[in-house]
Formats: structure tokens, sequence, C-alpha cells
């Protein structure tokens, strides 16, 4: 009977640590990215896989994009991106798209010179104008740049071809928009870029 006892104290003792185990910690939501090491998206295996915390990325990232409108630049904000150099790669994950601090003040309708940092053609490139407020504008400590919670489904696919520089047609109502940009090029990886205009 003893035994007996012995045996149900100490299944009890294994289910207590089975049962904290398998508590999930609590989630959280930031506006700050998420560095993982991959290596999906070139054909070959990297020879070293670079693992970096947000602030402290030993990695450059992708160079920006910039768009032009009646001789006023904008440089890109650098969002979500796989980028990869001899051979070695990094992700960056963000929850919203980065756009600059200051709005491109511009008037509708208006021709833009998007042009992409390498003269390689893309192979892949989408641009999609998203009206937004100020409301949703995220939670950063970037002094240079904003997150923005911009949804696609609330704007419009723009056209574009697969050109390292093109002309964009911007017909664009007053007010506040994100300028998303999402491009990859073969052998380099893929970047998000973003861009922010105000419509006078």
């Amino acid at each position: 009977m003893k035994n007996i006892y012995t045996l149900a104290a100490s299944l009890a003792v294994l289910f207590a640590f089975a049962a904290c185990d398998s508590v999930p910690e609590p989630a959280t939501t930031t506006a700050e990215p998420t560095i993982v090491a991959t290596a999906a998206a070139i054909p070959t295996t990297p020879t070293e896989v670079i693992t970096a915390m947000p602030g402290s990325i030993p990695f450059p990232k992708p160079p920006p994009a910039v768009l032009i409108i009646d001789g006023k630049e904008q440089v890109a904000g650098i969002g979500t991106y796989c980028w990869f150099i001899d051979r070695k790669g990094l992700c960056a994950d963000y929850i919203g798209i980065v756009t600059p601090k200051v709005p491109l003040s511009i008037q509708s309708p208006a021709i833009a010179t998007l042009r992409l940092p390498l003269t390689q053609v893309p192979s892949e490139i989408s641009l999609n104008a998203i009206p937004v407020t100020y409301a949703n504008e995220m939670e950063s400590n970037s002094v240079d740049s904003r997150i923005w919670y911009a949804q696609k489904v609330n704007g419009w696919e723009l056209k574009a071809a697969l050109s390292a520089e093109q002309k964009v047609e911007l017909t664009l109502k007053l007010g506040l928009y994100v300028l998303s940009i999402f491009t990859a090029w073969q052998g380099y990886g893929d970047v998000s870029y973003g861009f922010l205009l105000e419509v006078k």
C-alpha cells in the first residue's frame, strides 16, 4: 500500500511539471523589427548564417529606393526584407510599413520617377497607394522614420514594370498616403519599401 501512495505522489509531481512546461509565453506586439536568419531566398546555401537582435544588426540593410516628384526627392523607408551578400543572409520582419518621417508634399495628378537601388532588373515588383491618417501611425523609437498600420486592401495597386527606373502616374485625392513597394531581385532577396506622400 505504501508503494501505491508513493507512486501516486510521484505521478502528481510529474503532472505538475508537465503542466508548467505547457504554459505558453504571452504574445507581444511591437513595431520594431524581428531579425531572423534565413537561407530560403537564394538558390545556394550560405556559408554563414547571421542572427541578430533589433538595433544591433551586424549585416548591411538593403539599399533604399528613391521617389522623385517635380524635382523633389524622397528616400524610402526600409521595412520587411531578406537580403543576401556574399552567401550570407539576414531577414527583418516589420509589422507595419516603414516610411520617412516627413511626408513629401505633392499635387495630383503627378508623374513620379521610381528609382530602385540596383541596376539589375527586379524579378518582381508591386506598388500600392494606401490612404492613411495619423491614427494609423504605430509607435516607434525611430527619429527619422514612421511605421504605419496600412492595409493594402484599403488602397489600390498601381501599374508597375520590371525595371530599375520607371515613371509612375499618381492620381490621388487630397490627403496622406503611404506608397508601399515590394520588390525582389534574383540572387539578392526581397525588400518592402515605403514612401509618405501628402496631396495638397
